[in-house]
Order: structure tokens, then C-alpha cells, then sequence
């Protein structure tokens, strides 16, 4: 899933103040495996929802000759 994320640093100063909405920390979008709730940088769309590599291959049938 796809989830918006604040990480205010208060990074402001006197001299330097907040940006406000315009600053890129206070909604940032992140990629969360459906599955585990870790965050990644990719995940796959399944039938079971939006995973990321590991949970998807925990979840496929290996083949066996």
C-alpha cells in the first residue's frame, strides 16, 4: 500500500523557518508490504494485495520435477 508519512526534522530556525506544506518531510508516500508492514522501495500487486519480494516468493508453489 502506499502511505503518506510525516518526518518533520524541526529543522526550523530563527533565520531559517518551517516550510510549512511545501516542505518534501512532511508528506512523504512510502511503500508498505501488505503482509510483513515493512516499508520498501518496490512491492508486487497480488491477489493478495500490494508485497514486497520476500512475502511474494513465501507465497508461491516451487516446482519440483
Amino acid at each position: 500500500m502506499i502511505k503518506k508519512i510525516t518526518e518533520c526534522f524541526d529543522c526550523a530556525t530563527p533565520s531559517y523557518p518551517c516550510r510549512g506544506h511545501t516542505c518534501p518531510n512532511r508528506h512523504r508516500q512510502v511503500l508498505i508490504c501488505d503482509h510483513c508492514g515493512e516499508e520498501f522501495e518496490k512491492l508486487y500487486k497480488t491477489e493478495d494485495g500490494e508485497l514486497c519480494e520476500e512475502c511474494v516468493l513465501k507465497r508461491l508453489e516451487v516446482v519440483k520435477l
